[in-house]
């Protein structure tokens, strides 16, 4: 069986550089297995090709973001775009549009930037 991938914009917390998240997509959702650093101007699209709605999960051997080493990630509540965050830390700023909060609840949908 074909392994399904997901590609999803992820920018660091703690720096506010741009990266990509990668997931496992599969029946019981989407399992981030890793995330890489991206060149400033070559992101994906900033229009959603679809919106993916299903369970997010953190793969047990995800190595954390790669400009700083956050464990996990969040959702924005307002412009609902994914940052890296370490779950040390009860809050979360998103380091797009500024908006911050404590973290609660679970992420059920996300704007899709492209699959494989």
């Amino acid at each position: 069986m074909r392994r399904a991938f997901v590609f999803i914009g992820l920018t660091c917390s703690g720096t506010g550089a741009p990266g990509v998240a990668r997931f496992e997509r599969s029946e019981s959702g989407c399992m981030l297995i890793a995330a890489s650093k991206q060149r400033p101007g070559s992101a994906s699209p900033e229009q959603a090709r679809e919106e993916i709605r299903t369970g997010f999960s953190i793969a047990p051997d995800y190595s954390g973001c790669p400009h700083c080493g956050a464990s996990s990630f969040a959702q924005c509540p307002r412009c609902r775009q994914l940052g890296c965050w370490d779950p040390s830390s009860a809050f979360f700023r998103c380091p797009r549009c500024g908006t911050g909060g404590r973290v609660s609840g679970a992420i059920e949908s996300v704007p899709d930037l492209g699959t494989a």
